[in-house]
């Protein structure tokens, strides 16, 4: 019983850090995709001249063509930093 009683306060030690928590997004609140693609769990659907930010490509499946991107990189307008400044036609 001595033994149970020296143990408990082990089981209430508070500096635990269990790092952040994920709470989810509303991803419709972004309005770029510089915005959107940064926040973890959303996505930039990209439908000609306009887009939207969602948690998932299935959220564009409603129009005929689109472009999906979890990545700031691939947002429509970021310039490429893939290619050779040097590099000539």
């Amino acid at each position: 019983m001595a033994l149970l009683f020296a143990l408990l306060p082990a089981c209430f030690d508070d500096s635990y850090d269990a790092g952040p928590s994920y709470t989810p997004v509303y991803c419709g609140q972004f309005t770029s995709c510089a915005s959107c693609t940064p926040v973890l769990g959303c996505g930039w659907c990209q439908m000609g001249t306009k887009g939207a930010c969602a948690d998932q490509p299935n959220a564009c499946a409603g129009v005929s063509s689109f472009t999906w991107t979890w990545e700031l990189a691939s947002c429509p307008g970021v310039p490429r930093t893939d290619v050779d400044a040097g590099a000539t036609d």
